[in-house]
């Protein structure tokens, strides 16, 4: 901030939809944050000024080394600079993207030094993303940041995300809003986030651009698999086991032909349950292996 010349928006502040978006992986130590890995590809790199800047020129950094492992996979580097705070010590960036990651403030994300590490660590632009929690907590150095970026830009340059998914309604925050969704309505699954895609699929395809296909829920695999010869012996087992079916399958009302399978992964019992990710990457082999599409 010592020169204003040119720097309409030095800082920016992105704050999420309401939910715990931040999940702690198997056999990792931090945390990661999907949601504002989405919200800084999608909308923060999209910003006028960030869209036509050079990457080289970005940097995007977190607290944690789980984090930063996830932006790196989902995003691709595209000549960012994707790191952890500490890793950028020394270095400065024109634009400086901070992913706070937690849901709620804690020591190790607002210690002051790393807080002080972040901003100073930009020339022309900070950006902050956070949590809705966070915004609420006000005594603590993120809190005094985010209160300072609201005072300099006149409210300004605090920005409501607009990125969200069906399951946020899965938040206790939104369980208002899940109670009126489901009012009036026969719930198919036993698992309300299968209930939220039957609803989501049974509009989409009622829609005159898809009314061609329609969609079943629960299909077997091996009501799918009619052609075992191209798997391996454990892929086969899969396939017959009763136990094996695809959440959802769109399909041709005219030949029945599979269009799409789509699965509904919940965090817990897939991504961090390893005899789970090893059942799930058989499936997808399967699924690979005859060409259908797997959402």
């Amino acid at each position: 901030m010592t020169e204003v010349k040119g720097r309409e928006y030095p800082f920016l502040v992105y704050r999420l939809k309401e939910g715990n978006h931040a999940r702690k992986q198997i056999n990792e130590s931090g945390l990661f944050s999907q949601r504002e890995i989405s919200v800084i590809k999608d909308e923060v790199l999209r910003e006028a000024r960030l869209a036509s800047a050079d990457p080289e020129e970005i940097g995007v950094i977190a607290p944690y080394r789980a984090h930063v492992n996830k932006a790196v996979k989902s995003m691709g580097t595209n000549r960012l600079d994707v790191d952890t705070v500490y890793k950028f010590q020394g270095r400065e960036k024109k634009v400086i993207i901070f992913s706070t990651v937690a849901n709620s403030i804690n020591d190790f994300i607002d210690r002051a030094d790393t807080v002080n590490v972040a901003v100073s660590r930009a020339v022309d632009q900070f950006v902050l993303v956070a949590g809705d929690r966070i915004f609420a907590e006000q005594d603590s150095n993120i809190g005094s940041l985010i209160r300072y970026v609201d005072y300099q830009t006149l409210g300004q340059g605090l920005v409501q995300s607009k990125k969200s998914s069906i399951f946020d309604l899965l938040y206790k925050e939104q369980s208002h809003l899940l109670r009126k969704v489901f009012e009036g309505s026969k719930k198919r699954s036993a698992y309300d986030s299968e209930n939220l895609v039957d609803g989501l699929l049974f509009d989409i395809l009622e829609s005159e651009e898809y009314n061609h296909l329609t969609y079943g829920l629960h299909i077997q695999l091996n009501d799918i698999v009619k052609e075992a010869s191209d798997l391996n012996p454990e892929q086969a087992a899969f396939v017959t086991n009763p136990w094996s079916h695809i959440d959802f399958l769109v399909y041709s009302k005219i030949d029945l032909q599979p269009v799409l399978a789509i699965e509904v992964d919940g965090y817990q019992f897939h991504e961090n349950n390893k005899a789970q990710q090893e059942r799930d990457e058989i499936k997808n082999q399967v699924l690979d292996k005859i060409g259908l599409k797997l959402l």
